[in-house]
């Protein structure tokens, strides 16, 4: 068994942290601990109702094959749901689909997928001794071996811990700065026989799980993630929301304030309205007694009468 170090959410101190998911903050949950589960997908508590739901996701998507044949993703299929669901980053595309993409064939079959969407679930715990933590490990080497031979090479290296440690994007020479200690660390990056150069020692998959298995590598549980669910139905599409409907004027009395879940609402003139969906404390006043403020997001429309 493994010794417990679970992070509670929002501890200062413990744990990686907190990523963005579905518009708000959170930490991934990780941990070394003993484990119940007897697959990985039990121990991600992922069900069959998850399960259809990312085939349905799938097949929206995916190239029907023969009826000999299984269904399968292309990239270009890929690329389109990642987008249609806006879980990651456009710079990341390709990144995702190879780690996807077990087997190199540029197809990508509804188990490898739905494997692959659990893994970089959000909501997935990533325990580093047991099935989530050593699957995710494969997928996070694959994820960062860009010319896919196998190897991490001191750039692949460096891209791969600046976002374990969220350094500050586009500072390379910090990025390579901290990389190369950390190599040093971990006895990757040595001197060069006297020579005054340094020579990286290619990181392998089975090495790169080591490391994270011993905690020399922390951070891990943030890398490989979507930014939001494809297979938990509790985390609704954005383009879905439903957003209050704007009442015709005269209907509000002078003043109004409402609390919808993130925080309070608060008009100060005769006919003012806010509506909120899921961003956080809002207010409008007026001076002409007709201001409509409306979400949408982080976006705010007003017209005055």
């Amino acid at each position: 068994g493994g010794r417990a170090d679970r992070a509670a959410d929002g501890a200062p101190g413990q744990g990686p942290p907190a990523v963005a998911s579905a518009g708000r903050q959170r930490r991934p949950p990780f941990g070394m601990q003993q484990t119940l589960a007897t697959t990985f997908f039990d121990e991600a508590h992922v069900d069959e109702a998850c399960k259809a739901e990312a085939k349905r996701r799938f097949d929206k998507f995916c190239v029907k094959a023969p009826e000999d044949e299984e269904d399968y993703l292309t990239f270009e299929g890929f690329c389109q749901f990642v987008r249609f669901y806006e879980c990651c980053p456009a710079q990341t595309f390709e990144a995702f689909f190879r780690a996807f993409d077990r087997h190199g064939t540029g197809r990508v079959h509804f188990m490898d997928f739905y494997k692959g969407v659990v893994a970089a679930d959000p909501a997935t715990t990533h325990i580093l001794n047991s099935f989530t933590g050593q699957e995710r490990s494969r997928y996070i080497f694959d994820f960062y071996d860009s010319n896919c031979n196998g190897l991490l090479d001191m750039d692949e290296f460096t891209r791969l811990y600046a976002d374990c440690n969220q350094l500050r994007p586009g500072d390379q020479a910090e990025e390579r700065r901290a990389a190369e200690a950390k190599a040093r660390e971990l006895e990757l990056l040595q001197d060069d026989g006297g020579t005054g150069t340094s020579r990286f020692a290619d990181l392998t998959k089975e090495a790169l799980q080591a490391f994270i298995e011993r905690e020399q590598l922390r951070g891990t549980s943030r890398l490989f993630r979507f930014t939001r669910t494809c297979v938990r139905r509790s985390f609704p599409h954005p383009r879905r929301r439903q957003l209050p409907a704007t009442p015709a004027r005269g209907q509000l009395p002078a003043a109004t304030s409402a609390t919808s879940g993130a925080g309070p609402i608060a008009s100060a003139s005769g006919a003012d309205w806010a509506a909120l969906s899921g961003a956080g404390p809002i207010a409008t006043a007026s001076a002409g007694g007709a201001d409509w403020a409306v979400l949408r997001g982080l976006v705010t429309a007003s017209s005055a009468a």
